[in-house]
């Protein structure tokens, strides 16, 4: 999750295709959105203007050999959004990801 959430701050869609299986999906649970991985890929350029000057923090709740969920902080120039993400894996590749807006703001983000 540390290299997803790197390349997703850095939109680098090339790098988090490496990371995606060929049959990826990608849930935006808020949105009623679900992207195939070429979908999710090209969206990068819109989300690259979106999360310029901004940063992407994450805090791992749970962890299995192919599954993850952590809570994660977007904070966009213009506001913050705090989420759930969970992860499916195969062969060490992000089948599934799914993201549950959590609250408008990152005040419930938990502190270091």
């Amino acid at each position: 999750l540390s290299r997803w959430y790197s390349l997703l701050g850095a939109a680098n869609g090339p790098a988090l295709s490496g990371l995606m299986a060929s049959n990826a999906r990608v849930e935006l649970s808020d949105l009623g959105v679900t992207q195939t991985k070429k979908e999710f890929i090209a969206s990068m350029a819109e989300f690259a203007a979106a999360i310029h000057g901004g940063s992407i923090r994450y805090k791992l709740e749970r962890e299995s050999a192919n599954a993850a969920v952590a809570l994660v902080c977007y904070q966009f120039p213009a506001n913050d959004m705090l989420s759930r993400e969970s992860f499916t894996f195969a062969r060490g590749l992000v089948e599934r990801s799914v993201q549950y807006k959590v609250a408008d703001d990152c005040n419930q983000f938990p502190s270091q």
